[in-house]
């Protein structure tokens, strides 16, 4: 049997009137579990999940920090950059999803999360200096330069923050080509990568 596109929609309609799906954004639907105190919404990491499984999005801030170790500050709100929304921003319970046009593979995503750690370095909350030392000095290994062009290419990250990185990578020996992203006469206001050290 056949079913017109309108007739689709009415279907898809009628269920969730009733209760039997119910709508998690534009063209993705749910079948709701049910307890006996009622309708079980979908948890948090099941709606994380659906946005970053299969490499289709990342967790970013307070959630990411937390899960790389450099803070134990919790935040009530989770972030995800995803590739599986057409909006540019949309808000799913407690969990913002952001757009980004990118093929996730494993050194596009930690070359985001470098690069959000270090643009918001200043601000997070209990940074546990020795923690993120470490952490960078993994990503120094594993740095990866047509990520991060890939990255820079359809997300924009403040100069200071590529700066910043150009320090990390130059002080750790680590060859890389990100003078290209910013200017060589200007003075960027970054905390010193050796004192950072320093105090690790």
């Amino acid at each position: 049997m056949t079913i017109s596109v309108s007739g689709y929609y009415q279907i898809l309609d009628g269920m969730t009137k009733s209760g039997e799906l119910v709508r998690l954004c534009d063209g993705i639907y749910y079948r709701p579990r049910v307890s006996r105190f009622g309708r079980v919404p979908l948890s948090e990491k099941q709606i994380v999940s659906y946005y970053t499984a299969e490499n289709k999005g990342l967790l970013v801030g307070y959630r990411m920090y937390v899960g790389l170790g450099i803070t134990t500050q919790i935040s009530k709100n989770a972030e995800v950059l995803s590739v599986r929304i057409k909006e540019q921003q949309k808000k799913v319970g407690n969990v913002s999803v952001s757009k980004i046009d990118l093929s996730l593979n494993p050194s596009v995503q930690s070359t985001i999360e470098a690069l959000e750690i270090l643009q918001h370095f200043s601000t997070i909350q209990d940074l546990n200096i020795g923690a993120f030392t470490g952490y960078f000095a993994k990503f120094a290994e594993e740095y990866n330069p047509d990520a991060i062009d890939s990255v820079l290419a359809c997300r924009r990250y403040e100069k200071s923050t590529i700066a910043f990185m150009k320090s990390f990578l130059d002080f750790l020996n680590i060859p890389n080509r990100l003078d290209r992203y910013i200017s060589n006469v200007s003075e960027y206001d970054i905390p010193d990568v050796r004192e950072i050290y320093a105090a690790s």
